[in-house]
Parts: C-alpha cells; structure tokens; sequence
C-alpha cells in the first residue's frame, strides 16, 4: 500500500512538472506562411458553356496577426489573415464547332480575413479561414491575340493541417467579375462588347511552409 502511495504522489509530482514545463515553453507559433497549389476552376457566363480548368496552378506569401499571445485554454488562437500576394495561373479551354479553343487566365491578388487555430497535440496545428480576396484578373487568347484585364472580387476560404514548419491544406475560391462574352474572344470583329457577369468557382489543394 505504501508503495502504491509513494508511486502516486511520484506519479503526480512528474506531471507538475511536465505541466509547468509546457507553461515556461509554449509552442512556438509559426505565423508566416508560403503555400505552393495546384489549382482547378470554372469560369461560366450565362449563355455559353463552362471554361474548364485543364490544369492550373497556385503561389501565396502571407502572414496570420494573432489576435492575444497566449492561446485559450492553451488550445485555440484567433488571428487576422494578411495574404500579400497571391498568383494563380489557369489554363481554359472552349469548345465551338470547327474545334476547340484554349485560354490563359492569370490572377492576381490579396486576401484579407479571420483565421481560428487549433493546437491539439504540441506543434501540431489546425488552421481554418476565411478571406476577401480583391483581384486583378487578365484572360488572354492565343488564337487572334486577344485579351482581357479587370477587377474581380474572389472570396477564399480552407483549412490547413501542419506540423512544425511543414503542412498540407484545401481551400475553396470563387466570386464574380465583368469579362468579354467568350464569343469575342473567338472573332476578329473589332467592334465594342458588352462586358458579362462570369462567376468562377474553384479549389486549390497545396503544401504550407510555415515559419
């Protein structure tokens, strides 16, 4: 019996001080972070068929503004997203009758939003968010030269597992801006056109870095 006393109070001193440990050394919070997608969407304007994505891919630089230094109930932070920049390029590709036609769409952008992370384990960490995404959006045809540059407005928003520095993650991304109807694209018709609502809609899957 008193040995089973002696180990329990041995038992319970080593816990304290793993505890008091992990208080005097808290997880290190890796707040940048730089992502490396591949990328499909759907760009879609209301009469014509869908532009699908044959491939396409991602770059994003940023950095997450934690709202308080110490984590809630040493488990949960919440944060401000700042995207600096994000670069994503697609490849289209339309259908017509006498074949097919393929389009290149860069974008570029910066995001800005909430962010809520969970740390279950040490140095193990799962992030969701949601971002507005202002963009600068160019689509280029390669068939008569033609081209296309606006505003679009993108919204973003995933989630990311990551461990340390290194991690993986899946977002959504879609929202609407005015392009050429995709008609124009296909003509050498010089004559002005009617900007049209195109909506995309899109995932991206990618790897993290963070430090």
């Amino acid at each position: 019996m008193k040995k089973i006393s002696l180990l329990t109070v041995m038992l319970f001193a080593c816990m304290t001080a793993f505890s008091q440990e992990e208080e005097i050394k808290p997880t290190k919070m890796r707040s940048k972070y730089f992502n490396i997608g591949y990328a499909e969407s759907k760009l879609k304007q209301d009469g014509f068929d869908q532009l699908k994505c044959k491939w396409g891919a991602s770059l994003t630089v940023g950095k997450t503004f934690y709202l308080h230094k110490k984590p809630i109930a040493n488990f949960i932070r919440f944060g401000i997203d700042a995207t600096w920049f994000d670069l994503t390029y697609a490849n289209y590709q339309f259908k017509f009758e006498d074949g097919k036609e393929n389009f290149h769409n860069a974008e570029a952008a910066m995001h800005v939003g909430p962010s809520v992370t969970f740390t279950p384990v040490r140095d193990l960490n799962i992030c969701g968010y949601f971002r507005y995404a202002p963009t600068f959006s160019a689509i280029y045809s390669t068939a008569n030269n033609n081209y296309n540059l606006g505003y679009a407005t993108r919204f973003v928003g995933g989630a990311s597992l990551y461990y340390k520095f290194f991690g993986v993650g899946f977002e959504s991304r879609f929202g609407n801006n005015k392009t050429e109807p995709f008609s124009a694209f296909l003509t050498d018709d010089d004559m002005d056109v009617d900007k049209m609502k195109t909506k995309l809609t899109g995932f991206r899957v990618y790897i993290t870095f963070r430090y």
